[in-house]
């Protein structure tokens, strides 16, 4: 699956730690049995881009059920 430049190091950490990507029509999801789900775009409309995915994997792994 293609990901946008800005966003592979995060992606690439995300799956090392046992998110799974998958594909949607516009977006990408990172999913993690006991996390949920993170959805975010292809590509990123801002350069805060990169820093919001990190938060939201924190977030989605800090509620670990």
């Amino acid at each position: 699956i293609k990901v946008h430049k800005s966003l592979r190091a995060t992606v690439a950490d995300a799956v090392a730690r046992g998110w799974v990507l998958e594909r949607t029509r516009k977006h990408l999801r990172l999913v993690r049995p006991g996390c949920g789900v993170v959805v975010f775009p292809k590509t990123p409309s801002e350069y805060r881009g990169q820093k919001n995915l990190e938060a939201d994997l924190r977030r989605a792994e800090r509620v670990d059920v």
